[in-house]
């Protein structure tokens, strides 16, 4: 019989529901976007995994999880996805 503590979790998902994530490159759709979205769902298949995802104004959005990124701090509080020179400049102190 094995402890519960002592088994390894199996679950490497790349994103969890209620992740706050930001579109990494812009391709179509909410890929234009610089909002924030929120992780409301994620599920694999034979394609990979894919996330469904709600953005500020409660539209949700499916995407391969290869387009979000979870979102820096700093773009939480601006409620928005910053540049990387915006964030460079963030992080200067």
């Amino acid at each position: 019989m094995t402890n519960l503590t002592d088994q390894q979790l199996e679950d490497n998902r790349e994103f969890l529901v209620g992740d706050v994530v930001v579109i990494k490159d812009h391709v179509l759709g909410p890929y234009l976007s610089d909002s924030i979205f929120h992780i409301i769902e994620y599920k694999e298949d034979f394609l990979g995994g894919h996330v469904q995802m709600q953005d500020s104004s409660g539209k949700i959005w499916t995407s391969g999880c290869q387009h979000p990124r979870l979102a820096e701090p700093i773009e939480i509080k601006f409620c928005r996805r910053l540049t990387e020179a915006e964030i460079a400049l963030t992080e200067v102190p």
